[in-house]
């Protein structure tokens, strides 16, 4: 839906952000309006290691940029959807600080990170990308183990990720399949 507050002569409705670190690093500002509450999480503040990257974040706190941690609850609720979803091992902790913090405040969502968006629809939270679009559908995860000489298959690890067939390495393998859809070998290409 388009927003006509431009043709009616309102400024923009202020609204509530989370940011994920890759956005501040990017080196533009968030808002939309000076009115925008814009919030990160001490984890993203220890995700920051270089001086012209820790000047651009301190630029944004001197206006207005809040440092706000998640309570939790919402870090319960969120690493409760992100093990249902298999991203539990794909987001960092600060990755599931922001999300539950957006949670909490009832804000949107601002990254580009595919791992955070898919968990951010399946909590019905807001969430826009930055500087690339958002994800179409929610997606889960699957994965198995297969071994790199002779392609047999397995459904758990196997000790020393070693083959019991032929002795190569065995290395997980992910895939990410619409949700909804039933677990199962993954499709080929195509069909």
């Amino acid at each position: 839906m388009a927003d006509n507050s431009e043709d009616s002569g309102e400024p923009p409705k202020a609204r509530r952000v989370v940011c994920d670190t890759s956005v501040l690093l990017a080196g533009g500002d968030p808002r939309s309006s000076t009115d925008d509450e814009v919030y990160i999480t001490p984890g993203v503040l220890a995700e920051i290691h270089h001086d012209d990257d820790r000047e651009r974040i301190e630029t944004l706190r001197s206006t207005g940029l809040r440092v706000r941690e998640a309570t939790v609850d919402p870090l319960r609720a969120v690493e409760d959807a992100a093990q249902s979803t298999g991203e539990d091992k794909r987001l960092s902790q600060a990755d599931k600080e922001l999300l539950a913090l957006a949670l909490e405040l009832q804000a949107e969502l601002l990254t580009d990170d595919r791992s955070m968006q898919n968990l951010a629809a399946v909590l019905k939270i807001p969430y826009k990308g930055y500087a690339q679009s958002e994800i179409k559908g929610l997606w889960h995860w699957q994965s198995n183990w297969r071994c790199i000489g002779c392609g047999r298959t397995y459904d758990a690890e196997v000790p020393k990720n070693e083959c019991r067939v032929c002795g190569h390495e065995v290395r997980k393998k992910h895939w990410r399949v619409p949700k909804g859809e039933a677990p199962g070998k993954r499709k080929p290409r195509g069909i």
